[in-house]
């Protein structure tokens, strides 16, 4: 099925937003036991709903289907984590990834924003709420 702008942005900023659960799940052990990592854990709580809430909303006011995000990029995560742990140490890596995750992440963010005039309502509601939930994220990981 060939997607249209609208539908292909949304499709991007879902399996970023599904990736970056499985890059934090898979990075998680190596962040230090604090309460940064109890607020991160919180964050990406809202962030599993918030990908639930967007994704059935896509359906509904998209036609959009469902789709199997890209496998290939947690083996390149991984050797790109490898690569870089030979002079960082393990936490510095986990957030460096993850943080380069979220930066693409906001970009596509943006892209869907320019296709806002032919979301429906839950969906801006939805992107509004994403937004407030990537800048507490840009904030916890500046600090």
């Amino acid at each position: 099925m060939l997607l249209n702008t609208t539908q292909a942005h949304l499709n991007t900023v879902l399996e970023l937003l599904d990736e970056s659960l499985d890059l934090y799940e898979d990075m998680r052990e190596r962040l230090p036991e604090t309460s940064r990592r109890v607020q991160l854990d919180s964050m990406m709580q809202q962030r599993r709903e918030l990908l639930e809430g967007l994704r059935k909303a896509g359906m509904n006011e998209l036609q959009l289907r469902p789709r199997v995000a890209d496998q290939e990029i947690e083996g390149l995560t991984h050797l790109l984590e490898q690569f870089r742990s030979l002079w960082q140490e393990p936490a510095t890596v986990a957030l460096d990834l993850l943080q380069d995750h979220e930066r693409e992440l906001q970009r596509a963010v943006l892209e869907l924003h320019q296709d806002a005039g032919s979301l429906g309502p839950t969906l801006k509601t939805l992107l509004q709420e994403l937004d407030g939930h990537l800048a507490a994220a840009e904030v916890w990981f500046q600090h």
